[in-house]
Parts: C-alpha cells; structure tokens; sequence
C-alpha cells in the first residue's frame, strides 16, 4: 500500500470525508537576458494535499516537495508511514477545535464516465531540445528589429491521482509549454508575447519573438498620452489578465465571499449580447485540461455566461446540493475553479477592429491589474510595452504614462466587437489560463500614470 493510499485508509476511520490528491512535477525552466541564456534548473517536485470533513467541520492540509521514488533527494520531506501517522494524528486532533460549516454538504459520490482528452501529453518532452526553442524565439525577435531579447522557457511533465472516501481512484498525466518573450528596441521601447500549449508541435515560439519584436519596434519614440475616454483594442494578452478576474468571480466561493462582481446576478444581463464565456475542461491541448475535477468527478464543458446573461457559477458538489442546482465539474479542494476559461471569438480581423476605430487606443500588455472594490468591480490596471493611438482607422503614434481605470461590468456591457484571433494565454496576470481574441470595448476610461 502506498502513502495516498494508506493516507485514505486510516482517515476514512474517524472522518466522514477524506480526499487525498497527489501531484508530481517535473520542470526544466531556461531563463534568458539580453539574447543570452543565464539560468537553467530542472526540478522534480512531489505533494499531497489532504481534504477531510468530520460533522461538517473541514481541515485543508498538504506536504510538499516530498521525497519519493523518481523524485531528487535534494531538499524534500521523506513522508514515511510514520510521517502519515502523525499527521493523521494532527488531523483528528484539529478537527475537533473547528466551528462546523453548516453548509457544507459532502463530496462527489458514484461511478464516473471520465473523456479521454486529446493532446494533452506529448512523449517528445524526453528528447525536447529546450535551448533550441529559445534560440528559436530569441532570434524571431531580432530578425523584426528588436535590439535584444529577455524571458523564460518552461517544461513541465505532470502527475495528478485522486483517491476520495467514496471509492474514487483517478489517474492522468500531462505536459505543459510555456514560453514568455520580452523585446527591447531601445529603453523606452518594448513589445511582449508569450505562447502555451501542451503538446510541442503546437508550441510556436518563433511566433511570440516575432510579434514582440514588432511591438517593440513599433513603440520606439512614445509620446505622453492624453486622459480621457477612448474606444480600446485590447490584444489577447491583457484582455486575458482582465478576463482571469472575471473567471474568479464565477465562482460561488467568491461570490458568497464578497469578492465576486456577480453576486446577485444570476439570470441577469452581466454583458453585451455578443459575449459568451465557456469554461471547457475537456478541450484539445487546453493549457489547463482535465478529465476529472479534485473531487474525483468527471468534467465537462460549461457555459458560464451566454449571450451577456449570467447562466451559471462554478459549483462544487457541495455548493450544488445547497443551492439545488447541478454541480459543474469544477471543485478545487476548497473552492470551484475554472480549468480553460473562453471568450468565445468573434468573426472580425485584429486589423478590421482596427480600422473600426476613429480615436482611440490598442494595448497590447497589462500589468499590476487591481481591484479597488470586488463587489462593484472597480479596478485599475497600467498599459505595458507597446501602447498606440488610433486614428481614423490606423495606428498613429505610440503612446506612455497611462492607467486603464474602470469598471469590470461596464469593459464587459461596452464590448462593441471582438476578433477571430483567438489565442490561449498564460502569463503572470492570467496564471489559469485564459482563451481568447482582441476585443473592441467603447468609452474606456483612460487617466496619468506615474512614469
């Protein structure tokens, strides 16, 4: 019997609910500055999370970086049976100091169908040559113009197995991609990309270098921009990071947390008409696909809101049965999360948003996006890298020192047009990832910022 396993026996003893969740890691990162590789690692991680209810009252517990077979010996916890014991022990002794949560109402029960999901694990991440992909990338850039490159590479080869009280034992494997590409043209100049995926054939590199160059040859002699409301094309990259705020306030945690901007807006109008978000676990190559949620249900695709109608939150099996609806295959083992989060795309050309415009502006990067007020969905945001005036249907002149500072439900109310180029995206704003196109959103709200 092994670790999760014996874990599972010995808490289904004294608790009523028990979910064990154990996720291996394999992760070769390169990090390179000014064209020039200056970090690589490889890293093998392994953890247990722990999920366990006893008349209602929940503990959340976990051991990571456990040593383990095929995992390095360097700097891990070595979880012996010994180990499992005392913390089973700190479990039942925990439990009974926890006010009860009197809406909680149990795990998934039963016998599941699970998908088989297609291109979600990619058996050439064995011979990957990693530096050849940045080389790869690196040298797009320069081609375009960029005077030098900087960013990050990242592999990683994934384990996941569920075991729950209720007679769940899952198992997948998966690999992801990532690849983020920061081009300079000089020092007041830059452009970044980024590309994801999970399999290598998908996984264009070449592709992020060269849209960053672009960017960053394009943004060279910025002029201060001007505050004010302007009709703006936002790129897939910062529409993702404004978009993972709205994934997180699917979800019924945050909303009965009160840091969600849909609360008591279900069955209402929350966007323009043109605006469908699904939530699709079983997508080919999604970034975040997966058969089975943490609580060992099968997943599904969701439509969270269609047609600018709020349909639905994430629900886990315990939020579901409280609000007598149907659980959505999201459970986190916490709170219900989002796995490919999607606008659904449009039919118009980046370019044909483009010349839609007569004043107005086209952001390609987002960072620092943040919420003065969850309830209401007041936030601000600052434009990074290449940021450009629209005139008359083309792009003019590039712009510095602005601040996005709006309201979330009134980006989504102004949506006017959204693209047909569609990308998956991952990055430091949009961790979970977010799948979507340009967009054309009316009256934005633009002040200063601080340079």
């Amino acid at each position: 019997m092994d670790i999760p396993e014996y874990l599972l026996k010995n808490l289904k003893k004294s608790m009523d609910d028990v979910i064990v969740k154990e996720g291996g890691n394999v992760s070769n990162q390169i990090k390179f500055v000014d064209n020039k590789i200056a970090k690589t690692g490889t890293e093998q991680l392994k953890d247990i999370e722990i999920f366990a209810a006893k008349n209602k009252k929940i503990v959340s517990t976990s051991f990571r970086n456990i040593i383990g077979d095929n995992i390095s010996e360097g700097g891990g916890i070595k979880l012996s049976k010994e180990k499992a014991d005392e913390l089973i022990k700190k479990i039942e002794k925990f439990v009974k100091f926890i006010s009860p949560k009197q809406d909680y109402y149990g795990i998934a029960d039963g016998k599941f169908r699970y998908n088989k999901i297609k291109n979600v694990y990619d058996k050439k991440i064995k011979s990957m040559n990693p530096i050849k992909y940045v080389e790869d990338g690196i040298n797009a850039s320069l081609k375009e113009g960029a005077k030098r490159a900087s960013g990050i590479l990242e592999s990683h080869e994934t384990k996941l197995r569920i075991l729950t009280s209720n007679n769940i034992d899952i198992y997948e494997k998966g690999t992801n991609f990532y690849f983020s590409l920061r081009a300079f043209f000089d020092k007041h100049s830059s452009g970044h990309y980024n590309c994801c995926s999970r399999m290598l054939n998908k996984f264009d590199v070449k592709l992020a270098g060269r849209k960053a160059g672009e960017i960053a040859v394009m943004a060279k002699d910025p002029i201060e921009g001007n505050e004010g409301k302007y009709n703006v094309i936002f790129d897939p990259l910062p529409l993702a990071g404004l978009l993972s705020g709205v994934a997180s306030s699917l979800s019924i945690f945050n909303v009965e947390s009160g840091l969600s901007f849909f609360s008591n807006k279900l069955n209402q109008k929350v966007a323009n008409e043109n605006v469908t978000f699904i939530d699709d676990a079983l997508k080919e190559n999604g970034y975040g696909s997966s058969s089975f949620d943490a609580e060992g249900r099968s997943t599904r695709k969701n439509i969270l809101i269609k047609n600018g109608i709020l349909d639905t939150y994430y629900h886990n099996t315990s939020s579901a049965k409280k609000y007598n609806v149907e659980p959505t295959g999201n459970a986190g083992l916490i709170d219900p999360i989002n796995f490919n989060f999607e606008l659904i795309k449009g039919k118009d050309s980046r370019d044909k948003l483009i010349k839609n415009v007569n004043k107005g502006i086209l952001i390609t990067n987002l960072w620092y996006t943040r919420y003065n007020n969850y309830i209401t969905g007041d936030f601000s945001t600052i434009p990074r890298d290449g940021m450009f005036l629209i005139n008359n249907g083309k792009i003019v002149k590039s712009l510095k020192n602005l601040r996005v500072s709006d309201n979330m439900l009134r980006i989504l109310n102004n949506i006017d047009k959204i693209g047909s180029n569609s990308e998956q995206v991952v990055s430091w704003e949009a961790e979970n990832n977010i799948t979507c196109p340009s967009i054309l959103v009316k009256d934005v709200n633009i002040t200063k910022a601080k340079e």
